[in-house]
């Protein structure tokens, strides 16, 4: 309510002043050469309607003085606008940086999850990696007596990665039967008799007559490993047996009684179930 009568209290000196010279705004324009529009203006206080402030406070004075009043009171009207102008334009400013401010920490934050992130999925796929790399692979087992296309190397040494065929099977022969040239055996160690093999029906006697890789399982036991060389022997008593064998054409087999040759070829490698 102050400001509203403050305002016309200004209008009504300005006013006054120039009507009772009995003046119009086009006869204050012709003395001041201040355009009629920015006259009514300082008039009406209207200061948002006035150019820039050096040009707003030079008006001022000239209509003033063409006035013959104090243009004190309008000047300091217009320098509290420009002030509460400036003070509107610092809190607008203000509330400027700090959004600028609030998106720059939101997207730090967001930035430093990213990150996090990116380091925990690297994490992951090079532990997966490494974990894929160093499992060791299960022999496959593909039935009774069936050969297997391949066998993992074990710390006794890698075995060759022959494939078998379907006319490599094992056959059994019968004790007496005689065997196959490619599966003779050693001449500085012959092997045992027929009668003393199958003394005890559960055992199984596996001879070398070439250098020989052989894995073995008894019963579901943890599996044994033994590399013969030829004319050395091992033998086992279990119920059932899972060999693999990495040289087929260099062993002679003894299973509960009868004699098993001609596995498969020199340097062949094969699985067998027995029974």
């Amino acid at each position: 309510m102050a400001a509203d009568e403050e305002t016309d209290i200004a209008q009504s000196e300005l006013k006054k002043a120039r009507e009772a010279a009995g003046l119009t705004l086009k006869d204050m324009f012709l003395r001041t050469r201040v355009s009629v529009v920015n006259l009514a203006a300082i008039e009406n206080s209207d200061f948002q309607s006035l150019p820039v402030p050096i040009y707003t406070r030079n008006f001022i004075h000239t209509y003033a003085r063409a006035l013959g009043v104090d243009g004190g009171p309008t000047l300091k009207r217009y320098e509290d606008f420009l002030y509460s102008q400036k003070m509107k334009a610092s809190a607008i400013e203000t509330k400027k940086e700090e959004e600028k401010k609030l998106f720059r920490n939101r997207t730090e934050r967001y930035k430093t999850s990213l990150w996090i992130a990116a380091i925990i999925i690297v994490f992951v796929a090079v532990a997966l990696f490494v974990s894929l790399q160093y499992s060791p692979p299960e022999p496959a087992i593909q039935g009774n007596g069936q050969q297997t296309q391949g066998i993992a190397s074990s710390p006794a040494g890698p075995l060759p990665e022959a494939e078998p065929s379907a006319s490599d099977a094992p056959a059994q022969q019968t004790p007496g039967a005689p065997a196959s040239p490619a599966a003779a055996p050693v001449p500085d160690q012959p092997l045992a008799k027929a009668q003393d093999e199958v003394s005890d029906p559960s055992s199984l006697i596996i001879t070398a007559s070439e250098e020989t890789w052989v894995r073995m399982i008894a019963d579901g036991q943890p599996p044994v490993e033994a590399l013969l060389k030829p004319g050395e022997k091992i033998s086992r008593k279990a119920a059932r047996f899972d060999l693999d064998i990495g040289n087929a054409g260099g062993v002679r087999l003894v299973f509960q009684g009868k004699v098993i040759e001609n596995l498969g070829k020199s340097g062949q490698v094969i699985h067998l179930r027995l029974p």
